[in-house]
C-alpha cells in the first residue's frame, strides 16, 4: 500500500511537467515567475525553467519527504499510518494547484515584459 502511494505521489508531482510538454507551443518563451503586491509580474523566467526545473525541484523535496516518512513508518509501533500516508500527498497536491493556476493565468493574460 505504501509503495503504491509513493508511486502515485511521484507521478502527481511530475504531472504538471507532462502537461506543459503537451501544450509547449502555447506557452510563451518568457513567462512571469514573480508577482508584486498588485499581481503585476515583476520577475520573468524562460519557459524551460518553469516547465522542467520547477517540477524536478519539487520532486527532490518530495523524495526527501518520502524518505523521512517511510523511516518514521518503519520505526513506528502504531499500525495506523494514515497521517503519514496523507503527508505523501500534501506537496504534490499543493504544487499541482499552484502550478496549474500559474499556467492558467499565464496563458490567459497578455503580459508584456518590461
Amino acid at each position: 500500500m505504501l509503495k503504491k502511494n509513493i508511486l502515485f505521489s511521484v507521478i502527481l508531482t511530475l504531472l504538471p511537467m507532462f502537461f506543459c510538454i503537451f501544450i509547449w507551443n502555447s506557452i510563451p518563451d518568457e513567462v512571469p515567475s514573480h508577482f508584486n503586491y498588485v499581481f503585476k509580474p515583476d520577475g520573468w523566467s524562460k519557459k524551460g525553467e518553469i516547465v522542467f526545473e520547477l517540477p524536478i525541484l519539487v520532486l527532490y523535496v518530495q523524495v526527501i519527504l518520502i524518505y523521512f516518512i517511510t523511516k518514521a513508518i518503519s520505526e513506528s509501533k502504531s499500525k495506523d499510518n494514515r497521517l503519514a500516508i496523507a503527508m505523501l500527498w500534501v506537496i504534490p497536491l499543493l504544487f499541482n494547484i499552484v502550478f496549474f493556476l500559474f499556467i492558467y493565468i499565464t496563458l490567459n493574460n497578455n503580459w508584456v515584459k518590461r
